[in-house]
């Protein structure tokens, strides 16, 4: 049985395979560097000493921005599927021509709803399913920019020109545990709280005063944590701001949007038994 939504369960799928893959990819790179190799150095500059990372091999971050471009392009997609479903129910039917067809899209609006009125696909849907556009708006929210769809809009704007910028990996050091166990005392010890993922990056510094003539011995312990976001901000309100954190819930706004429209389109298997047309699972 074919449903009028089925290339947007396609896509949101395929988009949500995509970002398994990138989650895989981020934690494999994450094992190759656990443990990471960090050093005890000479300070050029005060306090005195500090602690490195070395690091070989860069992350990358530009394989992992393409790969965020496309689950962009294939989310946004989703929801363009929607919109031209829903046209062959509305007053105009269908549209043929070229310059009919390129303003069915699903409006994104984070400004007013006097700006989304106008959104060009108005004219072709019903009133009552572009009202229903209106419930799923950032405009409505106190933060729109954090809005799944205003992030979705933005990631896919960028991939048109450029890649997704994805952040350069940082370590959280807040548990970073120092002491001088032996001939010395710590003092002036600063942790870094997020750290850029980076060769020679400085986790800490501090300075150490010796006690007597032999050289002080400083243990240091503890397991920064890895992180990955996205960069210019882009996050989700309510996600961690991981990179498959946002993706995944705007991964489930999107699929929560087919669905509502995919019930009053057509039925599908399972639908009787209550299964949903799309289910996505929430991301960590």
């Amino acid at each position: 049985m074919q449903h009028p939504l089925d290339g947007a369960r396609l896509k949101v799928g395929w988009a949500s395979q995509q970002l398994a893959g990138l989650q895989a990819e981020i934690a494999r790179y994450q094992q190759a560097h656990d443990p990471l190799r960090i050093v005890l150095k000479r300070d050029p500059k005060p306090p005195q000493y500090a602690l490195r990372l070395r690091l070989e091999d860069a992350p990358p971050i530009d394989h992992w921005g393409l790969v965020v471009g496309d689950i962009a392009h294939n989310m946004r997609s989703a929801l363009d599927y929607v919109a031209w479903a829903l046209t062959g129910r509305g007053p105009q039917g269908v549209p043929t021509r070229r310059q009919d067809v390129k303003k069915v899209q699903f409006p994104i609006v984070s400004s007013s709803e006097t700006n989304f009125n106008k959104s060009r696909v108005k004219p072709f849907l019903r009133p009552a399913d572009f009202d229903r556009f209106k419930r799923f708006q950032p405009y409505h929210r106190r933060h729109p920019n954090r809005h799944p769809l205003a992030v979705l809009s933005a990631l896919n704007n960028e991939d048109k020109h450029r890649v997704p910028q994805v952040a350069i990996p940082t370590l959280d050091c807040g548990g970073y545990r120092m002491e001088c166990v032996r001939d010395g005392t710590l003092t002036h010890l600063r942790r870094y709280r997020r750290v850029t993922m980076k060769d020679n990056a400085k986790l800490a510094s501090f300075r150490v005063h010796r006690v007597g003539t032999a050289t002080p011995e400083v243990r240091y312990d503890g397991d920064p944590e890895f992180f990955v976001g996205l960069a210019n901000g882009h996050r989700v309100w309510g996600d961690t701001g991981s990179v498959y954190s946002t993706l995944g819930k705007i991964g489930v706004y999107v699929g929560s949007i087919v669905n509502a429209f995919a019930l009053s389109l057509g039925d599908w298997e399972g639908r009787e038994a209550g299964r949903p047309f799309i289910w996505i699972e929430v991301v960590r």
